[in-house]
């Protein structure tokens, strides 16, 4: 499996209209066609970021992009993809909702030297029972509705207790 989602290879966000993901896929295919790379210069340079949505990464090939398509265009396979990509996050210890679960501010964490937030666990009190760095508030969390604030769900990683974390996107 793709360490990107078929969302992020497609650039959508999950909640993407059908016509979204039409759109998105011919553009993906065009920035890494041959002939249209070959004749625009500006398309050429900005192919791996344009593609990957990072330079870091490797790039995307045409069969990651048909795959991607194939899945999200079908309403049947969609709903079947999103249940394994929400499986996944399950089982990372990352997962978007969460009603009923306590709320905590992101500023009661302690950030450390490894670039990470760490909180030890109210319930069973292991030392850093909850610990994610930036990359995993930008990947798991969702924007609140009609509001500015952001949370990601996360379980210790000792007991099952399971937390919100609130924070603001800058």
């Amino acid at each position: 499996m793709s360490l990107l989602s078929h969302y992020e290879i497609l650039g959508i966000d999950s909640d993407a209209t059908e016509s979204d993901i039409k759109r998105a896929y011919k553009e993906k295919l065009l920035a890494i066609h041959p002939d249209k790379i070959k004749n625009n210069a500006k398309a050429k340079a900005n192919t791996n970021e344009n593609i990957t949505g990072n330079e870091n990464k490797s790039p995307i090939s045409v069969n990651h992009i048909q795959d991607a398509y194939k899945i999200l265009v079908d309403s049947k396979s969609r709903q079947q993809y999103d249940k394994e990509l929400e499986e996944q996050f399950k089982k990372m210890g990352f997962f978007n909702n969460g009603d009923g679960v306590e709320e905590i501010s992101l500023d009661e964490f302690e950030w450390n030297e490894k670039n990470e937030y760490r909180l030890n666990c109210p319930r069973c009190k292991q030392v850093d029972g909850f610990e994610f760095d930036e990359d995993a508030l930008e990947e798991y969390g969702y924007q609140k509705r009609d509001s500015c604030e952001y949370l990601m769900m996360i379980q210790c990683n000792s007991c099952s207790l399971w937390i919100k974390v609130a924070y603001e996107m800058v």
